[in-house]
């Protein structure tokens, strides 16, 4: 139904007209607003784990998973280096950049209320080992090889049928590369690529 260029306030979805459809699966037993915003996390959450999806975007139940500390810690310590890189040109310091991620890890770990959800053989002290170890590693191999000309640049787009569809380059290079770093949680597997 639309009302002039507006669709009307709710889309029900289950397969209907407005449904969304992730993986040739429809997401079902919910409805959703006009203000709803399809972004690349919200699919990745969505090849996880399709009911941790609902909890966080369908019913707002917030959810602390251990991987999402990871990445925010990480993540900080890389946009505030390439943030500055824009203009200075040079990376700054590796201390630097692991004391961004720890104090970042340690925010994170410590804001909201909800319990942090670790996985079975995960605890704070070795994950932010990890953390600390992975930021290192990317600030020596990878960070001198980028320069930077976009950092954090939020693009927006609306699907011909109506679905808005967000997102944010993390970071687009010299050569005019979209970079996305993820950190794992584990080595790479053989015939993985370490950087992509």
């Amino acid at each position: 139904e639309t009302d002039g260029n507006r669709q009307s306030d709710r889309r029900d979805v289950g397969g209907g007209p407005g449904a969304v459809v992730l993986d040739n699966r429809y997401i079902t037993q919910a409805s959703i607003t006009d203000d709803f915003v399809i972004s690349d996390s919200q699919v990745n959450s969505w090849y996880r784990c399709p009911k941790a999806w609902e909890y966080a975007y369908v019913q707002k139940i917030k959810m602390k998973p251990s991987w999402a500390i990871r990445g925010r810690a990480s993540h900080a310590a890389e946009e505030a280096n390439y943030v500055q890189k824009l203009d200075s040109h040079v990376d700054i310091s590796l201390s630097n950049a692991r004391d961004i991620a720890s104090s970042k890890f340690d925010e994170e770990l410590n804001a909201g209320t909800e319990e942090v959800m670790w996985g079975q053989d995960e605890n704070p002290g070795d994950v932010k080992d990890q953390v600390i170890r992975g930021v290192s590693q990317y600030h020596i191999d990878i960070a001198p090889q980028v320069q930077p000309i976009m950092v954090e640049e939020k693009v927006d787009l609306v699907l011909p049928w109506g679905t808005r569809v967000t997102g944010r380059m993390d970071v687009v290079d010299q050569n005019t590369a979209i970079r996305d770093a993820k950190h794992a949680a584990y080595a790479p597997r053989p015939g993985e690529e370490c950087y992509k």
